[in-house]
């Protein structure tokens, strides 16, 4: 398709009608095709690689390799007093337990009585040598509901929230 202009003269638009790419002819397009047709009929494997996916088979292998801590998120596994629970007697102190190891000076609990006022003291610590566990101390709680309000930073920098309710029982 010369559309009576000389290869090197033609456009780009001429090339994705049909037209040759600069630098082959058609015999040597022959050639390459009747090449890959003989690979193909010995049975040869040829694998075209895309450079935009030519890494991605490379990195599956390298993401299983990894250990778990580096999709690590500290969830919350369980809290004392109980997620939904009423308690007869008033806890000294909000208890979380999380799935994975936490940074207390980057992680939150607020509790908060039902009209909105805070009622933890000071903020959270960890609980003995667990890394895991963070314990808010709170004021003598009287009957009613509370609101616990919890932001968690895992020790590879992962943030996690959640909220939860309990109550104290009249």
């Amino acid at each position: 398709m010369s559309h009576g202009r000389p290869a090197s003269a033609r456009g780009k638009s001429d090339r994705r009608q049909g037209g040759i790419p600069s630098g082959r002819d058609k015999a040597s397009l022959r050639a390459l095709s009747a090449r890959r047709n003989d690979r193909e009929a010995s049975g040869e494997l040829i694998l075209k690689w895309r450079p935009s996916l030519r890494y991605h088979y490379l990195l599956l292998p390298a993401m299983l390799c990894m250990g778990s801590p580096a999709f690590a998120h500290a969830f919350l596994q369980s809290a004392s007093p109980r997620v939904g629970s009423e308690s007869a007697t008033p806890p000294a102190a909000v208890t979380l337990t999380f799935t994975e190891d936490v940074e207390p000076e980057f992680s939150t609990i607020k509790v908060r009585n039902m009209q909105g006022v805070r009622v933890d003291r000071a903020g959270p610590h960890l609980v003995g040598n667990h890394r895991n566990e963070l314990a808010v101390n709170v004021s003598k709680l009287p009957p009613g509901e509370y609101a616990v309000t919890w932001h968690a930073t895992s020790v590879d920098t992962h943030k996690t929230e959640g909220r939860f309710e309990f109550a104290v029982a009249r």
